[in-house]
């Protein structure tokens, strides 16, 4: 039997641009994986619409595609290609021609459902809104009460609803807690970019094209790469995270929530259970008990590409130099890793030759850093950065992690010197004995403005006792 069908315009637009377009997309997203977030977003949403477009050829009556290739519409195909006029005795021609005319009307039908799907769901998202009542206030839309009474993951979600609807108009939707948190105006910022971009039009627009597909394999994950890339979801997210060594708890059910755009310090003395939860987060050691969920997403191992870390200290070769040391790592991120950018954003471009066991304290900490930042992360996780650093390095460290930030990235820091947490941390999570004491502003720790106190007074609180930030 001839396989001459393989090439016929109806299973290239049905079956070929698809598949191709999903598989490049898998090909070239390890090397894509550390691209800024919206080039990321632009990629994804890039090729959801390649086959919808490529689907429009045949009705360009101009198209210079359409004149070299012998197109015509889809619903034409069967007939211009004399399939439907093979011989009715030859059972496999006959099904063979009635396979194609398929292939030729099924992508427009699936078309159609699809976004008639979607629009169905734009409504009723709309019903919901305006059931909801929202208030204006200036540029943003304030519900409230909302999810009041509601216990388990549905009343934490709608208590901490920051969403942007609408597609011809996009709207910011807080609930009335997230509004008046003290993260409130990062948040806003955030969403306003999102609805600045049109990224629900986009996300619209990708995600019916891509469900239209159905039955090409792998293209899910492309919609999981645009839900991680555009939401206002917490960076980090655990809950009732736990970790119990030798029936001794070191991390008893502690629910985190990291925002992105932002810098979390992660306060206690020594002991208390940082580093563990550090650990579990990256995956380095696995939970007793709890969830954790990295940008918006359920754990999973390809989330890592997105993190610079550095845990437990500097870890590297001693008999290289620090710019070798760094060209090691980034052959191991892939190309486009800028070894000098980050040597020099580090203040390890004057060390020349000088090989890394014969650094400083200081200047070892520095190189981890470098480490942890290669390929530009969107989240930069640092246990005790500032260990054995000069005060200069000190005001370094401080001015480079606002510039990270300044970016739209993210940085969790774990310390247990409350004076250097308070200099840089936007929020703090107090961790001690193994439970989150206190998580919020600072402001919100201490009001009277007396941080030294009000850590005391919370770091010493009974068993099982958080205060959360009003």
């Amino acid at each position: 039997m001839s396989v001459s069908w393989l090439g016929y315009p109806q299973v290239m637009l049905a079956v070929w641009c698809p598949a191709v377009t999903v598989g490049l997309w898998h090909l070239l997203r390890r090397p894509t994986v550390r691209l800024p977030a919206r080039e990321r977003f632009v990629l994804a949403v890039g090729t959801a619409l390649t086959p919808l477009l490529a689907m429009t050829v045949p009705y360009l009556p101009h198209s210079p595609l359409r004149a070299a290739l012998p197109w015509r519409a889809p619903i034409a195909w069967g007939i211009s290609n004399g399939i439907t006029n093979a011989d009715p005795a030859r059972v496999l021609s006959a099904v063979g021609a009635q396979l194609m005319l398929a292939a030729s009307i099924v992508p427009l039908v699936s078309l159609a459902v699809s976004f008639a799907a979607g629009a169905v769901r734009v409504v009723r998202t709309a019903r919901t809104v305006t059931l909801l009542a929202p208030r204006r206030c200036g540029d943003v839309w304030i519900v409230d009460d909302l999810g009041d009474g509601a216990g388990g993951d549905a009343g934490r979600a709608a208590r901490n609803l920051a969403s942007t609807v609408g597609l011809a108009r996009p709207r910011i939707i807080l609930s009335a807690t997230v509004a008046e948190s003290p993260e409130a105006s990062a948040v806003i910022r955030h969403e306003q970019a999102h609805a600045r971009s049109r990224h629900p039009l986009w996300i619209f627009l990708a995600t019916c094209a891509l469900r239209s597909w159905w039955w090409i394999p792998g293209r899910t994950a492309i919609l999981g790469e645009m839900t991680a890339v555009t939401p206002s979801a917490p960076v980090i997210e655990t809950r009732g995270l736990s970790k119990v060594f030798r029936r001794q708890a070191a991390v008893d059910s502690i629910d985190l929530v990291v925002r992105p755009g932002r810098i979390y310090g992660l306060l206690g003395p020594n002991g208390a259970g940082k580093s563990t939860t550090l650990k579990m987060i990256l995956g380095l050691l696995p939970p007793t008990g709890g969830q954790v969920r990295l940008f918006g997403r359920p754990w999973e191992r390809q989330a890592l590409s997105r993190i610079g870390a550095s845990i437990n200290g500097p870890s590297f070769h001693g008999h290289l130099s620090a710019r070798q040391n760094l060209v090691i790592h980034a052959l191991l991120l892939g190309p486009g890793t800028e070894v000098d950018r980050t040597l020099d954003t580090a203040g390890l471009n004057g060390t020349g030759r000088k090989k890394a066991k014969s650094f400083s304290t200081g200047m070892k900490g520095r190189l981890a850093l470098a480490v942890a930042m290669l390929g530009t992360p969107d989240l930069l996780v640092l246990d005790e950065p500032q260990n054995g650093l000069d005060p200069e390095g000190i005001v370094a460290l401080r001015t480079m992690m606002r510039g990270f930030t300044d970016t739209g990235r993210t940085i969790v820091l774990s310390s247990h010197l409350l004076g250097e947490v308070a200099s840089v941390a936007d929020d703090i999570g107090l961790i001690t004995q193994g439970r989150l004491r206190y998580q919020g502003s600072l402001t919100g720790l201490a009001p009277d403005g007396d941080l030294e106190r009000a850590y005391f007074t919370q770091a010493g609180a009974p068993g099982g006792t958080r205060a959360v930030a009003p």
